[in-house]
């Protein structure tokens, strides 16, 4: 009778374990899975970016000219600046749903972003007050000289405009509900066929010799469009989490501001990198050397972009393993994205080390000739940057990321101060040190703080 009783409770203790070996087994295979999606998502997100580029500016080049295709890029450029007034709020939301969603925790997950949505709201308030400033400052005169437009059309395109760039904030918002949902990959793919659709509406209409306006608003329908079709895909995937800011939380929204504004100076960073440096360098060496520089700089910096794609993609899958309070998993996935970043980080440094200056030779048809000795300066500041940012992934993805931001800028301004330095004596090389400099302080300021706080050392739960 007890033997009996015994083999019962030894049988629902195998099936208790394979239930659970089961459930382990269905959440990797499900993980894999949304990597593989997110890599395909970023892979045709970089295409539409890329060709859209290629094929564009040719085509409205050659119907509006150099300087009407000059007038709408600078009527353009100042709305476009209203696309960072979300100060990274979205990513960090999305990020804090995620852990939530993952822990189960749905109705925090609503709190979460509904107070996203309070926030949105009053950047919106603030740019259109910005907006309607700016129209009262500027008197219609002196429009065409600012914008080599008519005051017509700045004035029928300009709203227009800034509206579009207002729907892109609302657009992250709804990435940060696919996000949480763990079809990150949906989103990128929606949002990446929007401005595919954009592109095309706006070459139709530039060739149909369409006004500031009429293309400003084809825009704005189709980016509309897609923006409704996410609200509606969001719903029906994640019932629970709805649109609005009833459970909006104003304690959670000054906690929340923290790391959006830390995740704001990555942003500032990259300006100091890319920008800054190309200020001190036509300042020091001449507008000449600022061709050859963006031409080098853009070719070399193609291996971040590509493992950038990986980050992005792996970011929901750490926060969803933290909020399941997963640190064995972590690690795993830790241990893999590392030695593939160091994989492409050596393969990159090596293959242009050894063939960047043909390549770049080729690519500009010989009108721009740089030596594979400065290519290998530019590869190496290069290879050091994808693994500082790989390093970082967990952190950013956990919203943990305050110290490295700060000092990103600080390494941004030694690589600045670098280059304006060593530039009359190194000339083009000085900016290739300058970015093995503020890299290699950013790769040991990472390094040091990961001993200090591990990878899987992340109270997400108890922070949440």
């Amino acid at each position: 009778m007890n033997s009996s009783g015994s083999n019962g409770a030894q049988s629902r203790t195998v099936d208790t374990s394979a239930i659970k070996r089961f459930a382990a087994e269905t959440l990797r295979t499900r993980a894999f899975a949304r990597v593989g999606f997110g890599l395909l998502a970023q892979l045709y997100s970089q295409v539409v970016t890329i060709g859209l580029q290629l094929a564009s500016i040719p085509i409205i080049l050659s119907v509006w000219g150099p300087e009407r295709f000059g007038a709408w890029l600078t009527i353009s450029a100042i709305p476009a600046y209203f696309a960072l007034a979300d100060l990274g709020f979205a990513q960090v939301a999305g990020n804090e749903m995620t852990m939530l969603a993952a822990n189960r925790n749905y109705r925090r997950a609503q709190r979460v972003y509904h107070t996203a949505w309070l926030f949105v709201v009053l950047v919106i308030v603030c740019c259109l007050a910005i907006c309607s400033g700016g129209v009262l400052l500027l008197s219609a005169s002196s429009l065409p000289r600012l914008f080599g437009a008519s005051s017509k059309e700045i004035l029928l395109a300009a709203p227009i405009l800034v509206a579009q760039v207002l729907l892109s904030i609302v657009f992250g918002l709804i990435g940060a509900g696919f996000r949480a949902t763990g079809r990150f990959w949906l989103f990128i793919i929606l949002i990446s066929s929007s401005r595919l659709i954009e592109g095309l509406a706006m070459l139709a209409m530039v060739y149909w010799d369409g006004s500031f306006a009429e293309v400003a608003g084809i825009t704005f329908c189709a980016r509309a469009l897609f923006l409704l079709t996410g609200i509606v895909f969001l719903r029906r995937i994640a019932s629970w989490l709805t649109i609005g800011f009833r459970f909006a939380d104003r304690r959670l929204l000054r906690r929340m501001a923290s790391p959006s504004f830390h995740y704001m100076a990555y942003t500032l960073g990259h300006a100091l990198n890319i920008q800054g440096t190309t200020i001190v360098v036509s300042w020091q060496l001449g507008t000449g050397s600022v061709a050859v520089l963006t031409t080098i700089r853009t070719f070399t910096r193609l291996g971040i972009t590509a493992t950038n794609m990986f980050n992005h993609t792996l970011e929901p899958e750490y926060a969803d393993l933290a909020g399941r309070n997963s640190p064995a998993r972590i690690m795993q996935v830790f241990g893999y994205h590392m030695i593939i970043s160091v994989v492409i980080g050596a393969s990159y440094f090596a293959a242009l080390a050894s063939l960047g200056g043909s390549v770049v030779q080729i690519w500009t048809n010989s009108q721009i000739l740089v030596s594979t000795q400065l290519c290998a300066a530019f590869a190496f500041g290069v290879s050091i940057e994808i693994l500082w940012t790989a390093l970082q992934t967990p952190y950013v993805a956990t919203n943990r990321h305050r110290i490295f931001a700060l000092f990103f800028v600080a390494s941004a301004v030694v690589g600045l101060i670098t280059t304006f330095a060593t530039a009359p004596m190194l000339n083009l090389y000085s900016p290739a040190l300058g970015g093995i400099a503020g890299g290699g302080c950013m790769l040991a300021i990472t390094l040091i703080r990961m001993r200090a706080v591990g990878v899987t050392q992340m109270n997400c739960l108890d922070r949440l």
